[in-house]
């Protein structure tokens, strides 16, 4: 049972987030990856914005003072080409949201 009361918990917390940033960082399409192949992902949110810092930490600011960040290998910044002020997308899936404390 606490289980299920913490994933309603992060799925208010994450919409929430959508409606604190205004919503027009939301995008209601499914986000489409660009490779050798087209692939089409299917998640609850998609939120598109610049990248503020590229390491194996990915911190993409959705609005003033609100941002979302990721952890990824360094391999995977390397094949997605991430740098310092290119546009990204941050896909959130509720199954997938790590919360965590200082």
């Amino acid at each position: 049972m606490k289980r299920r009361q913490l994933f309603a918990f992060i799925r208010l917390a994450v919409a929430s987030l959508l409606l604190v940033s205004g919503l027009r960082w939301f995008d209601p399409s499914p986000a489409i990856a660009q490779s050798n192949a087209n692939l089409l992902i299917s998640a609850a949110a998609s939120l598109k914005d610049t990248l503020e810092e590229v390491n194996d930490e990915i911190e993409i600011e959705i609005a003033p003072g609100v941002a979302v960040t990721a952890i990824i290998t360094k391999t995977s910044v390397e094949k997605l080409g991430l740098q310092e002020g290119k546009q990204a997308y941050a896909i959130i899936k509720a199954s997938d949201v790590i919360v965590s404390v200082d």
